[in-house]
């Protein structure tokens, strides 16, 4: 009886540690690896931007999704509007998605958010949009500044790395003293 009752025990608390180290180990997360943004000046006055995110997934995932800044949030940040001109997931152009038909390689961009459907178990995916912001850039007497929040105020998930490269329009030089915290001059 003593027997049966140690090798009980013994099964009960393999079990237990099986199982609840399992639940740890496995547990659903995903790290942001990688956030990339093009920023190219248009003559016009607007921005396109291109941006990609690289998002490492523990766990089953279908949807990653960023904010777009309200068009009102402050003088200097405000903006007409936001024209989509792709949405891609790895080397594949998503499609709209209708809103009962959310299936891999679509996207809705509705009420100031963007969002990518790809179901996944675990792994990598890099997510991919391209997008023009018109009326961000504003002159002053002095200067031709722009203001925009590459990632959403309140975002709470750590970015491994950023990197924010911005592109001039043909024959705008501009040196490192011509740069400041609020915008480039253009003088």
């Amino acid at each position: 009886m003593r027997r049966k009752l140690f090798f009980l025990s013994a099964l009960i608390i393999f079990l237990v540690c099986i199982f609840g180290l399992g639940n740890s180990v496995y547990a659903k997360s995903y790290r942001i690896r990688k956030a990339e943004f093009d920023v190219h000046f248009l003559e016009d006055g607007d921005v396109r931007i291109e941006e990609e995110w690289t998002i490492f997934y523990n766990g089953s995932y279908s949807r990653f999704y960023k904010s777009f800044p309200p068009k009102d949030i402050s003088d200097i940040e405000a903006y007409d509007s936001i024209v989509l001109e792709s949405v891609s997931i790895g080397d594949r152009t998503c499609k709209v998605a209708n809103s009962t038909d959310r299936v891999a390689y679509t996207y809705e961009n509705k009420n100031g958010e963007l969002s990518w459907y790809y179901p996944i178990d675990s792994g990598s995916v890099t997510f991919q949009a391209s997008y023009v912001v018109k009326g961000l850039m504003k002159e002053t007497s002095k200067n031709t500044v722009m203001a925009w929040r590459f990632v959403s105020f309140g975002f709470e998930k750590e970015i491994e790395n950023v990197e924010i490269r911005y592109h001039l329009p043909d024959g705008v030089n501009l040196s490192l003293r011509d740069i400041n915290r609020s915008g480039w001059t253009n003088e």
